[in-house]
């Protein structure tokens, strides 16, 4: 009865609507077992990641004298740090030392952290 209805105003209903988009679907999405299971094994393989901070180190602050006997930049998001002692070791200096340096150092502490089995837990700032 719901095909011949729409015929009286020459309205031509298909009796299968969803024919078309079950073709779509399943052309976009019928590789995707395949797609995750090929993910599952190159995670497995390359072993845990390294946490990274979410903010990418982008809250930084300064401690030092007369606070601190160290000076350190250190990552208000992520408590990482980059030592003076260490940002020497790199062969720059403190107050000239360009970020990524810092940056790379702090994932490194990051990372050093991780690998000991000291769970990083980022806050939750909104």
């Amino acid at each position: 009865m719901p095909n011949n209805a729409g015929r009286a105003f020459g309205i031509h209903i298909k009796d299968n609507l969803f024919s078309g988009l079950e073709k779509r679907l399943k052309y976009r999405f019928w590789d995707k077992g395949r797609e995750r299971s090929n993910r599952a094994k190159a995670m497995a393989e390359g072993g845990p990641s390294v946490p990274r901070c979410p903010r990418k180190h982008d809250t930084m602050a300064y401690s030092g004298p007369p606070d601190d006997s160290v000076r350190r930049y250190v990552c208000l998001i992520c408590r990482a740090d980059a030592t003076e002692g260490a940002i020497v070791y790199m062969g720059h200096d403190f107050e000239t030392v360009p970020d990524y340096i810092i940056h790379d150092l702090m994932d490194e502490r990051q990372r050093i952290k991780f690998e000991k089995g000291d769970p990083i837990i980022f806050p939750v700032t909104r």
